[in-house]
């Protein structure tokens, strides 16, 4: 397992960057894990989505088998938006 980060809050505004808040990289293999009682949209894209686009995998709130989800090696950004008008929590981790 790797080194513990600090969980990171995802916004219901707009799509947070997860590989910027994190500090790693983008195209690193990852696990996230939804800490929170919000739905949390994930989408992979080179650039931001629209704050309105309901494109992606939804990351449903624990406790709940759909509130883990993996990232593989190669892929772009992630980005995460809350589903529920307050913002969530994600814990992220390099998968090694």
């Amino acid at each position: 397992m790797a080194n513990t980060i600090p969980d990171i809050p995802i916004s219901s505004a707009a799509f947070t960057n997860v590989n910027t808040l994190t500090g790693i990289v983008s195209g690193t293999a990852l696990y996230l894990s939804n800490k929170s009682t919000s739905d949390i949209l994930l989408q992979i894209s080179d650039t931001q989505p629209a704050s309105d686009s309901s494109a992606g995998e939804i990351m449903y709130q624990r406790p709940n088998a759909t509130s883990l989800k993996g990232v593989t090696f190669g892929e772009a950004t992630v980005w995460a938006k809350s589903l529920q008008s307050n913002n969530a929590r994600i814990s992220v981790q390099e998968a090694l």
